[in-house]
């Protein structure tokens, strides 16, 4: 029992030592000391529920396509990287005779393909 409990400090300690020179190698090593794994139950009427809300937003979308209209994702984390940014999130309506400042209308977007 001694000589157990002598092993499971002496390992705890080498892990502890470890832990601070190389916390990098520790963690690769030690996966479980970092991380935990459990199941989460999921009901049948939880998948049906889910699956419905998939189906919604595929509806959705394909609506969207339909119209013309485009869903902007506006926010702080999605913006910062997109050229069109400043059109989103002022809201700028955009018509024949009103273009943005540093846009052009052109007539064919892609007559590369023509």
């Amino acid at each position: 029992m001694a000589q157990e409990l002598f092993q499971t400090e002496q390992l705890a300690a080498t892990q502890m030592a470890c832990l601070r020179t190389c916390p990098l190698q520790h963690w690769y090593r030690c996966p479980d000391f970092y991380y935990a794994r459990r199941e989460v139950p999921r009901l049948e009427d939880d998948l049906a529920a889910f699956q419905m809300d998939v189906w919604q937003q595929a509806q959705h979308i394909l609506w969207c396509r339909r119209q013309g209209h485009w869903i902007a994702n506006p926010g702080r984390f999605t913006c910062p990287g997109c050229d069109y940014a400043d059109l989103c999130l002022q809201s700028i309506q955009i018509n024949d005779e009103r273009v943005p400042v540093g846009y052009t209308r052109i007539d064919d977007s892609q007559p590369e393909l023509q």
